[in-house]
């Protein structure tokens, strides 16, 4: 699949129960990478070329991870709650535990992380195989980005968490 420079794709709005629905399936499957990778992606609101390059050490047993944005070179600071740290190292568990010095999405091959390409037709594929309702799983891509789909949850999940936070109390 050939990547062009400035090319723009549309993503679809994949509601949260349909976000849980595909991570009880990828479960189900013993596709606990693909797991993983919707997981952490949601939970960061990183881009895909930031999460595809996190390391087990990087986010096993942490409450909070800081980063720099490889698009932005800004500095990011994600907190992690017990719910998080748990399901993360569950994943981890089922993965076969491996050495916490290397990256979670690597090509057993090269050991170097996923590519962008190779990640979004993964997602493609569970798209298909998980029947799930969108045109359209994937990205947008502007020059040399690519943003994934599950970083639109999270401003879901921001925007919910808002309002139950700026409610008045009863």
């Amino acid at each position: 699949m050939t990547r062009i420079k400035g090319q723009l794709t549309t993503a679809d709005y994949l509601p949260y129960k349909e976000f849980l629905r595909l991570l009880d399936a990828l479960d189900r499957d013993g596709e606990y990478l693909g797991e993983t990778y919707c997981w952490l992606s949601f939970c960061t609101a990183f881009r895909a070329s930031d999460v595809r390059t996190l390391k087990w050490k990087d986010v096993l047993g942490k409450k909070e991870l800081v980063r720099i944005e490889q698009k932005t070179q800004k500095s990011r600071k994600v907190k992690f709650n017990a719910g998080v740290v748990e399901k993360t190292a569950g994943l981890y568990e089922k993965l076969g535990r491996p050495a916490t010095d290397s990256y979670i999405f690597a090509n057993p091959r090269t050991e170097t992380p996923y590519s962008l390409e190779h990640i979004n037709r993964q997602l493609k594929i569970y798209r298909v195989k998980y029947r799930m309702t969108l045109s359209k799983i994937l990205c947008k891509w502007k020059q040399d980005s690519v943003v994934s789909l599950f970083l639109y949850l999270d401003s879901v999940f921001k925007n919910k968490h808002k309002l139950v936070h700026n409610q008045a109390p009863v």
